[in-house]
């Protein structure tokens, strides 16, 4: 075999390897692990990421069989050779998800989507501070953490009732509020959540990474206002700050918590059931069956996606969820760094129709291709 072949073939299994480490990440991101246990996980993943290549470049196609020097395929051990077949196994299979992917792209149920963006520095003439480090690693060319795109999404949901046709729902969700960007970023963004005037306000989890920022709560998430109510559930960042400091701190700017339980509102001869849970993080899922009467629009909040399987059992109308902020950084044809299928964009399991958001935020302060976001969902009823 040529030099030639030996480096495509090694080039294929190195990125099969890569994939086989980016499925392990997606993966670990829905056990609901204790935080220090996460971030074990995380350094191991990243630095079998990074040590992987390395290895099979220097003690296949280096040294050992040096296959990269005209070696033979046939030194390579039975162990390597092994694990060869499965990363190559491991990236044709995510060819077939990604060209999946592409040929689902589109859900039906969207009748119409359109999106601006707002650059907080030229909006606001108000140069994005730069503290240490992590503001210099935020100023890094390209990022687009300060930036903020609003989506309005049209869809189409089966049960809605008729006389609710056009009602609205403001999503946001990951703002990790931690001090990049800073408060006058969020109070800025919130106020772009204000204008939207939506009918019930929704914040699916992790709002803030420490309780340093706790007094930024009034002017941010307080300055939003809906008719029909505002509604959260904690995230994974929240819980480990403090979960019932962070639900009274919510409470009181006027936010209601529905984890673990269910709200119900009649609103136009009809009623309006919200749920959430904060599961597998904490508390316990929502008292539901599968029993929807016809009166009955069924909302559901989690912070977790992966848990559109639970709320499809329980017949539920519309899923709201985050978490996994879109990968923060989106590659062109082989998409996000991490997320899996429920990254971030609209998705319709029958009977259920889930919205996962980006996030307004994020823990690390990079985002490329994956722009912070506040969305608007519309609701249409079946015609």
């Amino acid at each position: 075999m040529t030099q030639v072949a030996s480096l495509i073939i090694l080039a294929a299994v190195i990125v099969g390897h890569l994939v086989l480490v980016r499925a392990l990440l997606n993966r670990g991101y829905e056990l609901g692990l204790p935080q220090r246990l996460w971030q074990a996980l995380v350094a191991l993943l990243v630095l079998l990421a990074l040590a992987g290549p390395v290895a099979i470049v220097w003690l296949v196609g280096l040294r050992g069989a040096a296959v990269l020097r005209g070696g033979a395929w046939g030194d390579v051990p039975f162990a390597w050779m092994l694990y060869f077949a499965v990363c190559v196994a491991g990236l044709l299979i995510g060819i077939g998800v990604m060209t999946g992917r592409a040929h689902f792209a589109h859900v039906a149920a969207q009748v119409s989507s359109s999106s601006k963006v707002l650059d907080y520095a030229q909006a606001t003439s108000n140069p994005p501070p730069m503290k240490g480090a992590i503001g210099k690693l935020a100023r890094l060319p390209g990022n687009q953490v300060f930036t903020v795109e609003i989506v309005e999404r049209e869809i189409r949901v089966p049960r809605l009732p008729r006389q609710w046709d056009g009602i609205s729902i403001l999503h946001v969700t990951d703002l990790h509020m931690n001090g990049t960007p800073d408060r006058a970023f969020f109070e800025w963004a919130a106020a772009q959540c204000a204008a939207l005037r939506c009918d019930i306000a929704t914040m699916t989890g992790d709002v803030m990474d420490n309780f340093e920022v706790l007094d930024w709560l009034p002017t941010t998430l307080g300055a939003i206002d809906a008719p029909l109510g505002k509604y959260f559930v904690l995230g994974n960042h929240d819980l480990h700050v403090g979960g019932d400091l962070m639900r009274a701190a919510m409470a009181r700017i006027g936010w209601t918590s529905v984890a673990g339980r269910v709200e119900t509102k009649e609103f136009r001869d009809a009623r309006l059931v919200i749920a959430g849970t904060e599961t597998p993080w904490a508390g316990e899922l929502p008292p539901m069956n599968g029993t929807v009467e016809s009166i009955e629009f069924r909302l559901l909040l989690s912070h977790a996606p992966h848990l559109i399987h639970w709320a499809r059992r329980r017949g539920v109308d519309l899923m709201l969820a985050g978490h996994l902020h879109g990968g923060q950084i989106q590659w062109p044809v082989i998409g996000p760094l991490a997320g899996g299928r429920f990254h971030s964009g609209l998705f319709d399991l029958p009977p259920t129709l889930m919205h996962v958001g980006r996030g307004l935020g994020q823990m690390a302060p990079l985002r490329w291709g994956c722009r912070p976001e506040i969305t608007k969902l519309v609701l249409r009823a079946s015609t």
